[in-house]
């Protein structure tokens, strides 16, 4: 199977939505996407949270995850993969993108990793990086 670059949301995806403040995490939600890293994905962070002048709140949500276990391949750019290949447009590259604002509800986590598989073993899913 190939490598994917999967770009997830945090507030409302990860964690429910409470900005600024950082939300509950939704259950499951930090397993499955380290399951997925574990298989060799990359995983990028893709969210409107900033670090501004009424605070960071992409550095909280950042290192949110981390104490979560969970590091970012970029949080909000193409990924050393894209960039190395010329993609570097202001819109992240991904082949997946978990966000509730793309119709992802939370009680998915519990199926992403067979949906994903299930998708790759079909085609149905780019695999640009086969081989690595």
């Amino acid at each position: 199977m190939g490598k994917l670059t999967i770009a997830v949301d945090f507030d409302g995806t990860l964690v429910e939505h409470k900005f600024p403040l950082i939300g509950n995490d939704y259950p499951g939600a930090f397993e499955a996407v380290l399951a997925l890293q574990s298989q060799g994905h990359d995983i990028m962070l893709f969210t409107c949270r900033e670090d501004c002048e009424e605070g960071p709140y992409l550095t909280e949500a950042v290192e949110y995850c981390r104490g979560k276990g969970l590091e970012f391949v970029s949080v909000n750019e193409n990924t050393p993969y894209y960039k190395a290949q010329g993609f570097a447009c202001r819109k992240p590259y991904f082949d997946i993108l978990i966000d509730d604002r793309s119709g992802f509800m939370p009680e998915y986590w519990g199926n992403i990793q067979m949906w994903v598989d299930h998708e790759l073993e079909n085609g149905a899913l780019p695999n640009y990086k086969d081989g690595e």
